[in-house]
């Protein structure tokens, strides 16, 4: 999640849809503005992502990174069976 200085909001949502690791992006009313999915190969990758790419953007003055273990439903969603 991602909060970008509200005066520069154009230009941060111009940058990011040029990552290729960013599949999409939600405008959400919580302390964050913006909820960004991005997927990369490992934490490794997503480190260099967040350092080098989302840093670099000017307009950031916040960031918080969750990462989801599993997806049960989505375009990407295990093909396991899940039994609870």
């Amino acid at each position: 999640m991602i909060v970008p200085i509200p005066s520069e909001v154009l230009d941060f949502i111009h940058q990011i849809n040029f990552l290729d690791e960013v599949q999409e992006y939600h405008y959400i009313t919580e302390e964050y503005s913006y909820l960004i999915k991005v997927r990369t190969r490992n934490t490794i990758m997503l480190e260099r992502f967040l350092t080098e790419k989302i840093k670099s953007i000017n307009d950031v003055v916040k960031i918080n990174t969750i990462i989801a273990l599993s997806t049960f439903k989505g375009s990407h969603a295990n093909q396991d069976t899940l039994t609870i």
